[in-house]
């Protein structure tokens, strides 16, 4: 088996692959168009994260390791991990919890390697915009500045619009979109996060954990 599945797959191979993470297809439960929902199967997603979360327990319990739930975005407490935990206690399996983003490499950490990146490419003011495009986009607004909302305003992006923002940072969700400098952002974001994320779980496979958890469509990939 290999270590690391951090790629997104396509529907008809969903949970067939017992690898470290599991990708939950965010897309395959939100509406959308007439036609496009047409083509979509009815999907139940507790259901599907639910079967994942018990291969990656079975496969622990197998392996005579503790399981190590990785938390994407370093957030604890949510459902999936409690049905993590869950289904370990019922299988007699010791769980961990723990922080999926590399201190290194995470965007929300102002001395991280990505925002070093960031301002060394577009500015203070460039690196605020970046991230607080890309993660206000997706409704976390934590992390806007005045100087960051100016530069977004610059490149005709609202500030107060939360599908523009995404909009901005994530044009290829969008046909025809073009990339703009906030979609090439976090294009870098991602690729350093995957390198981030890589390396924590190779550190705790290394000290004799079987790592896994679910995370959304693409965010690995």
């Amino acid at each position: 088996m290999k270590p690391l599945y951090l790629y997104e797959v396509e529907y008809k191979n969903l949970l067939k692959r017992d690898g470290t993470l599991e990708p939950e297809d965010h897309e395959k439960y939100q509406k959308g168009d007439e036609e496009t929902m047409k083509k979509r199967p009815v999907l139940n997603p507790a259901r599907d994260y639910r079967r994942a979360l018990l291969k990656q327990v079975i496969a622990a319990r197998k392996a005579g390791k503790t399981y190590a739930y990785g938390r994407e975005g370093g957030v604890a407490g949510r459902d999936r991990e409690q049905v993590a935990a869950r289904i370990a206690k019922r299988l007699g399996v010791k769980m961990h919890a723990f922080n999926l983003e590399h201190p290194d490499t995470d965007v929300e950490n102002d001395n991280s390697r990505t925002m070093r990146y960031l301002r060394k490419k577009y500015g203070d003011d460039g690196a605020e915009a970046a991230r607080h495009s890309m993660l206000a986009g997706q409704g976390d607004r934590r992390y806007r500045t005045k100087r960051g909302n100016r530069f977004l305003q610059r490149l005709g992006i609202n500030t107060r619009s939360k599908k523009s923002m995404y909009r901005g940072s994530f044009p290829e969700d969008f046909k025809g979109e073009k990339q703009g400098p906030m979609g090439v952002a976090q294009l870098a974001i991602n690729r350093l996060r995957r390198a981030g994320v890589k390396r924590r779980i190779r550190a705790m496979q290394k000290q004799g954990y079987h790592v896994g958890g679910v995370f959304g469509r693409g965010h690995f990939e």
